[in-house]
């Protein structure tokens, strides 16, 4: 069984828990392999619409990340197979800015995820899922839940369609090659 869905202590919304916490409770649920999966950082030139501004990982702890893992990776490779990943926010209009970055990254990570947290309305951005109030305020400027709904399957068709055009899947090494070991 896996856990394919792992934020780590560099997610600046998670938790401080330690990497080691993580994996000795999946070694101690039976999981035979997780993936620690980072929110990747967001794409050069774009402002975290969050109000805390702590939607993903920043640019220059990424190395630091993959090494911590890939650490983890050689100390439980008796025990549990531990995968370094990353969850790829897509950002409708920076899609040329988040290939960039995982076509330099992507070779040091073994698995992905796609995600939508973010939609956006006219030429703004507005972070889904940061709070009741925040996504009251989207429905506000929408007009219904079911306008909020619809732009959010709207962009997540748009991600789809991009993941596939850029071959996220490639990018990130899956499943073929392992991953290297970043300098």
């Amino acid at each position: 069984m896996k856990d394919g869905h792992i934020h780590t202590p560099y997610c600046p919304h998670g938790t401080d828990d330690k990497f080691e916490q993580y994996v000795e409770k999946a070694i101690k649920v039976g999981l035979d392999e997780i993936s620690f999966t980072e929110h990747f950082p967001l794409p050069k030139g774009f402002t975290d619409p969050a109000p805390d501004n702590d939607s993903s990982i920043n640019l220059e702890q990424l190395k630091s990340y993959i090494n911590d893992v890939n650490k983890l990776k050689d100390r439980y490779k008796e025990k549990i197979k531990i995968n370094v990943g990353a969850e790829v926010d897509y950002v409708e209009g920076f899609e040329k800015e988040i290939k960039s970055l995982l076509d330099e990254y992507g070779k040091y990570l073994e698995d992905g995820i796609l995600s939508v947290h973010m939609i956006k309305i006219e030429d703004e951005y507005y972070c889904m899922d940061f709070s009741s109030e925040e996504f009251e305020k989207i429905v506000n400027l929408l007009g219904s839940i079911e306008s909020v709904y619809n732009l959010y399957y709207d962009t997540l068709s748009m991600a789809l369609g991009i993941a596939s055009a850029i071959c996220i899947v490639e990018c990130l090494g899956l499943p073929s090659k392992p991953s290297e070991k970043i300098q």
